[in-house]
């Protein structure tokens, strides 16, 4: 029995016009996929049989830099992303994509905990 699943545009009531691609514009890969790829890389240590396990702890900016983190560094960098207001999230995942936004957030990796003062002398620095 063959049964075709449609789901109806109602169904997402406007959400896929919400959704933004932060990707299009980015030349390599989006950083928080390289943010990503360094978490999953380490805290799968012990999991992953030492000969198979592909460690990874540097990310490229669109302009070539490569910046050496850890997952514990990459947990906080991801913490003060999502706490930017999502009407400018979007300018922050452009601006993280080259090195000096890159460098104005991780900067703060080892924040112990994220104010507004922080954030905004991070998106000065970004821009």
């Amino acid at each position: 029995m063959n049964l075709d699943l449609v789901v109806s545009n109602d169904f997402y009531d406007g959400f896929q016009e919400e959704c933004i691609d932060y990707g299009p514009s980015f030349k390599g890969m989006p950083m928080w996929t390289q943010f990503g790829k360094i978490e999953d890389s380490q805290t799968l240590e012990g999991v992953i049989k030492p000969k198979k396990l592909k460690k990874v702890s540097t990310v490229t900016t669109d302009d070539n830099k490569k910046f050496v983190l850890n997952a514990k560094e990459v947990k906080t960098i991801k913490e003060i992303i999502l706490a930017f207001p999502t009407v400018i999230r979007s300018e922050v995942f452009e601006n993280i994509q080259n090195e000096k936004g890159l460098k104005a957030l991780i900067k703060s990796k080892n924040v112990k905990g994220i104010t507004d003062d922080l954030l905004i002398e991070i998106w000065n620095e970004m821009n």
